[in-house]
């Protein structure tokens, strides 16, 4: 019996990778290509999809605490693009100030938690708030007491307060650097947004909890309060980095029976969910521990590198 289809065979110094293989039956011949032929049916069995790879930012790949990114999830990232696997960053940010560190190119972005998505260089879902959506969260923040800003495309809006909070964030990251351009300190301008944030002093907590009912029908939620600051993302009814994924299978771009997503905060949970693997890395809060399938190690302690090992899809 012969191999039916096509084989592809990459030697990359003593690896070898299958990109793509339809067997109908093991090659039986003789001599020297029978053993390697049949190393790559079998391997080829034992990983016949690449994975498709959801990745959060910080806290899982950026480690913000020490100003790095750990050296084995650098190599991690190279060696799961180099075999062939689709990684896809998903971040809370918008496109622009989204900064992994990583020199390898990935091959997707969600971003914005969901409401803008990038395959293969090329923007596939642009879902931003409608304008009617935006005057009314404005008029309820207004209402309640609640300091709003605005992450447009290429411009984030905030004013007073509301932007020396945003500009020390920024400024804390570990490439902080990065978003000198993005955040300004002007009122917002009425262009299109594609996330909110959502602030106000702890005193003011019971109108932080109005503001979220009143405006719970056109919008999901999550937390990211710390210290005497009750903090939330705000995103758009129905969108989030899981709803992102679901809407990459729906166009066909992933098969969601090889999906992995690894993060380690609140706005990660419904990708942790949605994917087929949702690994959390240890230095995530319980709640969101929660929701993983495996709970590696914490990013300082190359948590990011020991989930892909205890996966066998690295070395």
């Amino acid at each position: 019996g012969l191999v039916v289809g096509y084989v592809e065979l990459l030697l990359e110094s003593e690896n070898l990778f299958i990109n793509y293989i339809v067997i109908d039956k093991r090659y039986t011949g003789k001599g020297i290509g029978k053993e390697l032929l049949n190393s790559a049916i079998d391997k080829c069995s034992l990983n016949r999809k690449f994975k498709y790879i959801f990745i959060d930012v910080d806290g899982t790949i950026v480690d913000h605490q020490n100003k790095n990114i750990p050296q084995n999830t650098r190599k991690t990232i190279h060696h799961l693009l180099n075999s062939g696997h689709k990684l896809f960053i998903a971040s809370g940010r918008a496109r622009k100030i989204i900064v992994t560190g990583v020199e390898d190119e990935f091959s997707g972005y969600i971003c914005s938690l969901g409401t803008n998505v990038y395959y293969d260089n090329k923007e596939i879902y642009d879902d931003p708030y409608t304008d009617e959506e935006i005057a009314y969260i404005i008029n309820k923040a207004k209402e309640y007491g609640i300091d709003l800003s605005f992450e447009c495309k290429d411009k984030g809006y905030a004013y007073d307060k509301m932007y020396k909070r945003v500009s020390e964030a920024q400024k804390s990251k570990a490439f902080g650097d990065e978003g000198d351009d993005y955040w300004t300190n002007e009122k917002y301008p009425g262009v299109k947004v594609y996330k909110l944030m959502a602030e106000t002093d702890i005193s003011n907590e019971d109108n932080f909890h109005l503001f979220n009912e009143a405006i719970s029908d056109i919008t999901d939620v999550c937390d990211s309060s710390r210290g005497n600051l009750k903090a939330e993302e705000v995103c758009r009814k129905n969108h989030s980095k899981g709803h992102a994924i679901k809407a990459l299978a729906d166009m066909g771009v992933i098969d969601i029976e090889n999906t992995i997503a690894i993060g380690d905060s609140s706005n990660d949970i419904t990708m942790l969910k949605t994917a087929k693997i949702g690994i959390v890395m240890g230095q995530a809060e319980d709640y969101v521990k929660e929701t993983g399938d495996i709970i590696t190690d914490t990013i300082s302690n190359d948590g990011f590198y020991k989930a892909f090992k205890k996966l066998g899809l690295i070395d």
